[in-house]
């Protein structure tokens, strides 16, 4: 189910006219609620629209089900110019391990680095960006917040250029002194021999740009509106009545200053200290929405939620006529399972599809989640349908799970029954029927079961090797189709002669 826009509580500034200046693969659609009038795109992040555009909205489910990052950055605590590293995270509304150095640790390891200074991002476990600038245009670019032809390229280079060179500066006087007061001294100068002909700039180029809309690209927020706007909230700091002569500038702040995402950074960022305990830095979009990238949530942080959520709730799966605690034949699975001590553990719950009562609740192993389900006949037994279900075991310490399963069901009379079980050496992202077989994404492959009714066995057929992780899979006769974390697809054809896929 998709849930409500959190921007759904802002009144609409345009009415529903429509709103122009979107990428052309990013939905442009204005999001409803049952309860709130319809309200004006800018308020949903462009990104989030591309990724609810692109998935089923089964796959939108709620933050539990939200995996741990693709992205990491390595930065100093104290270092105010990656902010806006962060704030543009927040408001793409993408997780991101927040990884904080102290200086000692830096220097341990530093000389180990080719460019030896931070931010650093890790993206995808391996790939690192250098360099400030680098890194917040490549997330830009990734997060669609940078227009869509040259000409807006350009116009949020100008913009970016020009911050940059200012925020310098500014970071520079802040800096140079401990003293509060003797800050506030040294920056209330500053806004006067420096601000004012900043904000003059900026204010000008709404005007020479002339976008119908209250940023500089129309109505889509780009990077240049965001370091603006961050610029500006330490500018409003020391002088709240800055923007008062900039009509443009104090309308774009206006309306950025309500964004749920955006509030949602405000009342989460932190400047000169951090939790003791950080696995995973969560900014959850405003639709509650699972998108392409895979981010496998750290296990601390999904059982504080769980137990912020559930109070006076009882739990649907406690509700169910059968109950079911999971188990495990499986070796490699029982040596790394921890007993378990009073840990929220995940269930699978099947529901009657006229009253949605809870019918059979199964209670997975400790720290073992369901990442993928499909219902199936197999070829080899057409009189009886069955539920696959695959699972993966996640520990926080891990950026992707090494171990997960198979679970094969059959669900007869309103009672199920666990008939076999299959080893995977990693997550099974997804899984489908595929010419009377299962077809599931295990991390970086794409593998083929058939299923024995005689010995209750899965049996791999083949399996396509590939680089990068599987994220969704689709099928057309005998063409599979899937993409990976780095966004690009492959096609495969499924040679039924010789049994095995490939590439078309």
């Amino acid at each position: 189910m998709l849930m409500g826009n959190g921007v759904s509580f802002y009144t609409t500034p345009y009415g529903s006219a429509p709103f122009v200046g979107l990428l052309a693969n990013c939905n442009q659609g204005l999001t409803t609620s049952t309860q709130q009038p319809l309200q004006g795109s800018y308020y949903n992040s462009p990104y989030q629209q591309q990724q609810q555009q692109q998935l089923p909205s089964h796959q939108l489910t709620n933050n539990e089900q939200d995996n741990a990052s693709l992205f990491k950055l390595y930065d100093f605590n104290t270092n105010n110019q990656s902010e806006i590293i962060r704030f543009i995270f927040y408001f793409a509304g993408i997780s991101f391990k927040d990884k904080r150095v102290k200086q000692e640790e830096w220097d341990r390891v530093k000389d180990n680095i080719p460019i030896q200074q931070l931010p650093i991002l890790r993206v995808n476990n391996h790939f690192k960006i250098y360099y400030l600038n680098n890194i917040i245009r490549y997330l830009a670019r990734e997060f669609c917040l940078y227009g869509t032809g040259n000409q807006d390229f350009a116009i949020v280079d100008m913009i970016f250029e020009i911050n940059s060179v200012f925020q310098e500066k500014f970071f520079e006087q802040m800096h140079s002194t401990t003293n509060i007061e003797e800050r506030k001294m040294i920056l209330s100068q500053f806004i006067v021999n420096h601000a004012i002909k900043y904000l003059n700039q900026l204010e000008k180029f709404y005007k020479i740009f002339n976008r119908n809309g209250p940023f500089y690209l129309g109505t889509q927020i780009s990077l240049a509106d965001l370091v603006v706007y961050q610029t500006n909230n330490y500018l409003i700091d020391i002088d709240p009545k800055i923007l008062d002569n900039y009509s443009h500038l104090k309308e774009a702040y206006n309306h950025l200053e309500k964004h749920p995402q955006i509030i949602h950074y405000l009342n989460n960022r932190k400047y000169s200290k951090i939790k003791k305990k950080r696995n995973v830095t969560l900014s959850p979009t405003s639709h509650n929405m699972y998108h392409s990238y895979q981010r496998y949530q750290s296990y601390d942080g999904r059982k504080s939620s769980r137990h912020r959520h559930r109070h006076n709730i009882t739990p649907i799966s406690k509700q169910a006529h059968q109950k079911i605690d999971c188990t495990t034949t499986i070796k490699n699975i029982n040596d790394i399972i921890p007993p378990s001590q009073n840990d929220v553990i995940d269930s699978i719950v099947i529901l009657d599809q006229h009253t949605h009562e809870a019918r059979v609740s199964v209670r997975l192993l400790n720290r073992e989640e369901a990442l993928s389900v499909c219902v199936i006949t197999f070829a080899d037994d057409l009189s009886s349908s069955y539920i696959a279900v695959g699972t993966a075991i996640i520990f926080e310490d891990e950026d992707t799970p090494k171990v997960g399963r198979v679970i094969l069901y059959r669900y007869k009379s309103g009672h199920l029954n666990m008939v076999t079980e299959k080893e995977l050496n990693g997550a099974p992202h997804a899984m489908l029927a595929f010419q009377g077989k299962l077809l599931i994404a295990v991390g970086s492959s794409i593998r083929l079961y058939k299923f024995s009714p005689q010995n209750h066995e899965l049996i791999q057929l083949t399996q396509y090797l590939g680089h990068i992780d599987c994220l969704q899979v689709k099928i057309k006769d005998d063409f599979v189709l899937f993409n990976d974390l780095m966004k690009s697809i492959t096609v495969l054809r499924y040679n039924t002669d010789e049994g095995k896929f490939e590439e078309d």
